[in-house]
C-alpha cells in the first residue's frame, strides 16, 4: 500500500481510515468488480476516489491511466444514455453533427466513476447493466461491451466502473435501483462513515480541513492560524453537520472571513477569537443549520408512505434532541423513555 496515501490517512478516525483501505484494496483489485462507494453526503466519495486513483496511477496499476466522472443528479432522462454511451453523427435534433464519444468510451484504460447512481431511471440502468457483462469469449474476451445510441457497432471497453450514492443500502435495493442492477453495481461495497459516527474526532477532522483550504494555501492569503477558542470546539461536537466535511468547509470559510474582517493583521492587537466565534455561530445556525422537515398540509395518497413517515421521525427527534442533557447520553443508550437510541435519534435529525 503507497506509503504517501498510508501518511494521508493516519490522523483520520479509525472506522474513516478502515473504509479507505479497504477502498485503495478494491481499487487496485485486477479483476475490475464494480464497486459502490455509499456515504452521506459531504463525506468525500469523490475526493477519495479520485485521490486513491493518483496514487494507484503511481505504482501503475491497471486501470488508473485516465479518471472519468459524472453525477448522475446531472442528467436527465433525455441525456442521460447519450452521456454515458455517447451516440453517432446526427442522432437526434440538437445533437453534435460529428457525434459523442460518451463516458464510456473516454474512460477506457481507466476509471469511471458515476456518482448518485440512484438518480439514472430504469431504462438507462438496463442498459448499463447489459454493458457491464464481461465477453466471454474471442478476442475481445474479459472486456465490456455496448453500442452508441443510433449505432449499430459494437464497442469494447476496458473499464473499471465506480459507483456512489448518498442513500443507504436498504433503500437502494429495495426502492431505487432495479435488483439485478443493484447486484451487479455492488459488487464490492463501501460505507464511508459521516461525522456523526466520528464525532470523538470532529475536532481534528475540522483542523484537517482547515489545512487543506485555499487561503492556507494560496500567496494570495496571509495564513491564519487555526482556531483554538474551546468553545468554539465545543460547539463543533454538538452541530448535527449533515452536510459533512462541506459543513466544515463552510465554517473554516466564515471563520476566515470574520477573522479578516474584526481583525486588522498589521496590528499588534491579539484577535479576539470569542468575537469571532460568535459571529460564525450566528451565521452558520441562520443559514446552515436544517431544524425540521415541514409536514405536508394536506394528504396525498400519490405520495409513498416514505414521505409521510420521515417528517413524523425528524419532527420527533427534533422535539428529543431539544431536551437538556441530551447531549450527555451515549450512543448506544436509551433517551429518556423514547425507547430508542441516542444513535437512533441522531439518525433521525438527519433524514431530508
Amino acid at each position: 500500500m503507497n506509503a504517501e496515501f498510508l501518511n494521508e490517512i493516519k490522523d483520520q478516525h479509525p472506522l474513516r481510515k478502515d473504509a479507505l483501505k479497504r477502498l485503495y484494496h478494491f481499487m487496485s483489485n485486477p479483476g475490475r468488480f464494480s464497486v459502490l462507494v455509499i456515504g452521506e453526503r459531504g463525506t468525500g466519495k469523490s475526493r477519495w476516489i479520485k485521490q486513491i486513483c493518483e496514487f494507484l496511477k503511481e505504482e501503475k496499476v491497471l486501470y488508473t491511466d485516465k479518471f472519468v466522472e459524472a453525477s448522475c443528479a446531472s442528467f436527465n432522462n433525455d441525456n442521460a444514455e447519450a452521456d454515458i454511451f455517447g451516440y453517432e453523427k446526427n442522432a437526434f435534433t440538437g445533437a453534435n453533427p460529428n457525434g459523442h464519444e460518451g463516458l464510456l468510451k473516454q474512460a477506457d484504460k481507466g476509471i469511471l466513476f458515476l456518482d448518485e447512481v440512484h438518480h439514472l431511471d430504469d431504462r438507462v440502468k438496463s442498459k448499463l447493466l447489459t454493458a457491464l457483462q464481461t465477453v466471454g469469449s474471442g478476442k475481445e474476451k474479459g472486456k465490456f461491451s455496448f453500442r452508441k445510441m443510433m449505432g449499430d457497432k459494437t464497442h469494447y471497453v476496458e473499464v473499471r466502473p465506480i459507483f456512489g450514492s448518498n442513500r443507504i443500502i436498504a433503500e437502494l435495493k429495495n426502492d431505487t435501483l432495479l435488483p439485478d442492477f443493484y447486484d451487479r453495481v455492488a459488487q464490492l461495497v463501501i460505507k464511508l462513515p459521516s461525522i456523526s459516527e466520528t464525532r470523538d474526532t470532529v475536532k481534528s477532522d475540522f483542523k484537517l480541513v482547515w489545512n487543506g483550504m485555499q487561503f492556507n494555501k494560496s500567496k494570495g492569503y496571509e495564513r491564519i492560524e487555526t482556531p483554538t477558542d474551546n468553545g468554539f470546539y465545543k460547539w463543533l461536537s454538538q452541530l448535527p453537520l449533515d452536510g459533512n466535511f462541506r459543513d466544515l468547509q463552510s465554517i473554516s470559510i466564515l471563520w476566515m472571513t470574520y477573522w479578516k474582517t474584526v481583525f486588522d493583521p498589521t496590528s499588534k492587537e491579539v484577535v479576539n477569537e470569542k468575537s469571532i466565534f460568535d459571529l460564525v455561530k450566528t451565521d452558520f445556525e441562520k443559514y446552515n443549520l436544517t431544524s425540521k422537515i415541514e409536514m405536508p398540509n394536506t394528504f396525498d395518497i400519490s405520495q409513498p408512505f416514505n414521505s409521510y413517515n420521515k417528517a413524523l421521525m425528524k419532527n420527533y427527534a427534533v422535539t428529543i434532541a431539544a431536551l437538556p442533557d441530551y447531549e450527555k447520553i451515549k450512543q448506544g443508550d436509551l433517551v429518556f423513555n423514547t425507547g430508542k437510541t441516542k444513535k437512533t435519534i441522531d439518525r433521525w435529525l438527519k433524514l431530508v
